[in-house]
């Protein structure tokens, strides 16, 4: 159809004219509040302001909001909190994309992530907002972001002032103020790894743990002692005389001996030391638990089974082992003058890499904690006893049968022996009733149940295996 026809000439006008009423009646389009919310709090038109980022590991978003809940509390400081809403859930709401033309952000909730801040406590900590700051040095803006997922996972502040400097005071304030509020010092921590955020911090109970519940031979517990609580109490002196404070401490054996128990008697001791526990998978994250620990001191850092990352580089020459360098360096790294215990546990001494102790600072010392001998074992019998109606007019039998054995397996057989006594509709537990219970233990049918509760099966006295002939 030629352009000059009357009818494309009509048809194109009727559009025209229907484009333009289109468009007038349509409602104008929604504009970014930010440009102008920033001019108004700062001042200066923000386009071309200098901003400062910083990022933290996910797992310091707790510390974070302790640290602004502290600035919104300072009372030269006034703060408003406006949350955001829009934008792709891969990103991060920057300043350059609050303040671009195309922006599509707009004001909405604030958003909250709730992360432990102690044993069964959980805190609110923003996720994504904007705070408007007036006061103090200079008015800034601070945009908090946090994401988990797995392609982004981090939390990330940014500044907007005037003056950089401005920017670059308030971000380490609030490193002060997170350093100084850390929701980890002093607490009971396990470190795991986490396949998005690279850690997670995992808060626990503070044990309480007597020293009359760890039964060892007279003089060992008191030879850890003196290097745990001993250089703990005279830290100040020997930082004056100029000797190092920082200590390393094995404790080995069987399995069931003692050690674990040691880790949670030290920490009743010292309820002012934070306790990080490294085991398994998150003995490959020991590099990052010193760092942590050089921030929480005094501290303890307790490697379990430790074999598992220090083995004997001359077991398998040529195979290059990282986290036994993480850990040599980790050591290493701490200053003599830093109040941290280093205690390391494991079963396998004989297969330890021997530059462990091969420099003063590492292991200073290494102490075995073996099966309990009679003593310890009528001590352990007395022990988990406790509370219960027990009636023995020979435990010397039972003493002798259990040679070899653990404290674990004493409190998995006074539960046991307890257990019959109910059955029999009594709560006394006399000889009859232990040694059937020490026989369903000791029985052969029993051997995997028994060697979890003693690990490896130990030579025992002779007569260890033998039925009772306790008389009813």
């Amino acid at each position: 159809m030629p352009m000059d026809d009357p009818e494309v000439e009509e048809l194109v006008r009727v559009f025209g004219k229907f484009a333009r009423h289109a468009l007038n009646q349509a409602e104008p389009e929604e504009r970014s509040p930010f440009p102008a919310m920033f001019e108004e709090l700062l001042g200066v038109d923000p386009l071309g302001l200098p901003t400062v980022r910083r990022s933290y590991p996910v797992w310091q978003h707790v510390n974070l909001q302790v640290a602004l809940d502290a600035l919104g509390a300072d009372p030269d400081i006034t703060s408003e909190c406006v949350g955001l809403r829009g934008g792709w859930s891969h990103q991060t709401a920057t300043f350059s994309e609050l303040l671009s033309p195309r922006s599509d952000y707009r004001i909405g909730p604030v958003g909250y992530a709730y992360q432990p801040s102690g044993p069964d406590r959980r805190m609110p900590c923003i996720a994504s907002a904007v705070f408007l700051l007036r006061g103090g040095a200079a008015p800034a803006a601070l945009s908090v972001q946090y994401k988990s997922d797995r392609y982004d996972a981090g939390l990330f502040v940014e500044v907007m002032t005037v003056e950089r400097e401005d920017a670059e005071g308030l971000l380490d304030r609030i490193d002060e103020l997170m350093s100084a509020r850390n929701v980890y010092r002093g607490a009971m921590l396990t470190v795991e790894p986490n396949r998005d955020s690279g850690l997670d911090i995992h808060f626990h109970p503070r044990p309480q743990v007597a020293r009359t519940d760890i039964v060892l031979p007279p003089g060992v517990l008191e030879r850890v002692e003196a290097q745990v609580l001993g250089i703990a109490m005279r830290r100040d002196a020997l930082r004056a005389a100029g000797r190092h404070v920082k200590r390393g401490i094995l404790l080995y054996g069987p399995p069931g001996t003692g050690k674990t128990l040691c880790v949670r008697y030290f920490a009743t001791e010292m309820p002012e030391a934070t306790v990080l526990v490294l085991s398994g998978g998150g003995l490959g994250l020991v590099g990052e638990t010193c760092a942590l620990a050089r921030t929480l001191t005094p501290a303890i850092v307790v490697l379990e089974d430790v074999d598992l990352v220090a083995q004997d580089r001359d077991i398998r020459p040529g195979h290059p082992n990282p986290v036994l360098f993480e850990l040599l360096n980790g050591i290493d790294g701490m200053a003599d003058d830093a109040d941290i215990t280093f205690i390391l546990t494991t079963n396998r001494p004989d297969i330890l890499e021997p530059a462990l102790s091969a420099r003063p600072g590492r292991v200073d010392l290494a102490v075995e904690l073996p099966l309990p001998d009679d003593a310890g074992r009528q001590h352990l019998l007395t022990l988990y006893g406790a509370g219960l109606d027990l009636r023995l007019a020979d435990s010397a039998r039972v003493v002798q049968r259990t040679a070899g054995m653990t404290a674990s397996f004493f409190k998995e057989l006074l539960r046991r022996a307890y257990l019959r006594a109910l059955d029999e509709s009594a709560e006394t537990i006399d000889d009859r009733v232990i040694n059937d219970a020490l026989d369903e233990l000791l029985a052969p049918v029993n051997s995997l149940n028994r060697a979890l509760l003693t690990g490896p099966d130990p030579s025992r006295a002779e007569g260890v295996n033998e039925p009772s002939r306790a008389k009813a």
